[in-house]
């Protein structure tokens, strides 16, 4: 495939939904090979798949998972080109965080 991102590989974290997803389908139109890490398993291979790209189950929180999903995709791909990180948080924090103090819970 032909594009400003041709034969370069770009990981998203986040990528299962949202922003993310949108960033993924967006690279991968022009031409890049594109790694979706999310916690959302389900939503980040259907991404994937609607890309041609690969899933990772990947919690950005844990260090330790982030660099090897880094080395996971530099043993595949042999480079990483660019990393977009689009982390969310989960479902149930968004709901009682108010959006200008991200954490902390909202007086009533």
């Amino acid at each position: 495939m032909e594009g400003r991102f041709a034969g370069r590989v770009v990981i998203v974290t986040g990528g299962a939904s949202g922003i993310g997803a949108a960033t993924a389908r967006a690279f991968a139109a022009e031409g890049a090979r594109v790694v979706i890490a999310d916690v959302d398993r389900e939503r980040g291979r259907e991404v994937a798949g609607a890309t041609a790209g690969v899933f990772e189950a990947v919690d950005v929180g844990d260090g330790a998972a982030v660099r090897a999903l880094v080395e996971q995709t530099v043993a595949a791909f042999r480079r990483v080109d660019v990393l977009v990180s689009t982390p969310s948080r989960p479902a149930a924090a968004r709901s009682s965080a108010s959006p200008s103090t991200p954490g902390r819970a909202r007086s009533r």
